[in-house]
């Protein structure tokens, strides 16, 4: 397919870690070497017609999918717009549940609460097939930043990934729709601010910001689901 991939900000990162590593679209693209454009959703920026993107991520988001704003109901429509054209989609964490939501799975709280700091991933039998993390090992470490998730999923969407937190941490819909629960674009620096920059929520959830910043450690392998996507998901069109 022709064009850019279009980087769809559903939010802006928090101000903490903005200062330090940059905002969403810094960090996927460290992770990309196809020319990007950003629209930023939440500010009702409209992003390009699905048939001018080659490929269309969609980021995570300091929201909820549960809110249910209508800049969330519009990007619903522009992913099954995209899906129903073949255009390649990748949402991560919001962007995940936002897929989930557009294909009309229920997103909710997580029960087990926050799921923060690196974290193991294992891939269903479908997900070891699926191009998304083709030259992956079955169980890997991952970045995780989440208190929501997919609480089930339908006839139309696959679970790729899961683990003992969330029993979704990954999905397909169709051959060119893919979502992520964790952040294939965090490095441990990211990953660590995720966690101090939420000391005082964390607190009062009876969480221990400096236990958690503890379990960070390196995990390069899910950066491969960015390039994996490019390669194998935009590259094809």
């Amino acid at each position: 397919m022709h064009g850019p991939i279009v980087i769809v900000k559903a939010g802006t990162t928090l101000p903490a870690i903005k200062q330090c590593c940059g905002d969403y679209e810094a960090w996927f693209r460290r992770g990309l070497t196809r020319p990007t454009v950003v629209c930023q959703a939440h500010l009702a920026e409209r992003p390009p017609a699905p048939r001018d993107c080659a490929g269309i991520l969609i980021t995570g988001s300091p929201a909820s999918v549960m809110d249910g704003e209508a800049w969330m109901e519009d990007l619903c429509d522009y992913v099954r717009r995209a899906a129903a054209e073949g255009v390649p989609v990748l949402g991560v964490c919001f962007g995940h549940q936002l897929i989930g939501r557009a294909f009309g799975c229920p997103v909710r709280r997580t029960p087990a609460g926050w799921e923060l700091g690196t974290r193991e991933v294992a891939l269903s039998a479908e997900g070891r097939r699926d191009q998304l993390f083709w030259g992956m090992p079955e169980r890997f470490a991952a970045q995780m930043s989440h208190r929501d998730e997919i609480g089930a999923v339908n006839a139309d969407v696959r679970v790729l990934a899961a683990n003992p937190h969330s029993a979704v941490q990954a999905i397909a819909v169709g051959d060119h729709v893919r979502g992520v629960q964790f952040h294939p674009e965090a490095d441990p620096e990211i990953a660590r601010l995720f966690i101090t920059a939420r000391s005082e929520v964390l607190l009062d959830a009876g969480l221990s910001p400096e236990r958690l910043v503890e379990t960070v450690t390196s995990a390069p392998l899910p950066e491969r689901v960015l390039g994996n996507f490019e390669e194998r998901f935009v590259g094809r069109g």
